[in-house]
């Protein structure tokens, strides 16, 4: 049973291993990088996940992976879209009906959209795309730990930046 860390970072290993990687200095990994200055780059997470009920503790879940792209060019907005395009189309053939070698269904594109936020970011010369992928897997919840779902924790921290719960309450949501 594939879980959805292993979805994302597979997703990473194929971009690398079949070429995307043959950009220069492209950075790709899993989440939103931590130095968004260094451009291009790609990054992989799941989006959106909806679950059905199929037994008591198997779950069918219906995953929305995407797949972020940030490219830079101080030109112009028909320069940067001209660099962006064929990485885009380098995204969608690489994972398009893709198991990733793990129990998935295969990789479905969805959409793909312009994300830039006009207003900022192409006054500094960037661009970029979100493109969506729609898959499946199975996900077998312990039935001793089905009960956890519908629990609660909650800390309270009354002091910034102090690490120790001064409150804590669990509320249970059965």
């Amino acid at each position: 049973m594939a879980t959805f860390e292993e979805l994302e970072q597979k997703t990473v290993d194929v971009l690398v291993a079949t070429g995307l990687s043959g950009i220069p200095a492209i950075n790709i990994g899993v989440g939103v990088p931590a130095d968004r200055s260094i451009r291009p780059w790609v990054r992989v997470l799941i989006t959106d996940v909806k679950f059905r009920k199929l037994t008591a503790n198997k779950y069918k879940a219906v995953l929305v992976l995407s797949v972020g792209l940030e490219i830079q060019n101080l030109k112009d907005d028909g320069e940067r879209r001209k660099a962006a395009y064929p990485i885009i189309m380098g995204i969608i053939n690489l994972i398009s009906n893709n198991r990733l070698g793990i129990d998935i269904d295969p990789l479905v594109p969805v959409r793909a959209s312009d994300t830039t936020p006009y207003d900022v970011e192409s006054s500094v010369g960037t661009l970029r795309y979100q493109i969506d992928f729609s898959t499946g897997m199975q996900v077998t919840i312990p039935e001793a730990d089905a009960g956890d779902l519908l629990k609660l924790s909650v800390d309270y921290f009354l002091r910034p930046g102090d690490d120790v719960a001064d409150a804590s309450d669990e509320h249970d949501l059965s």
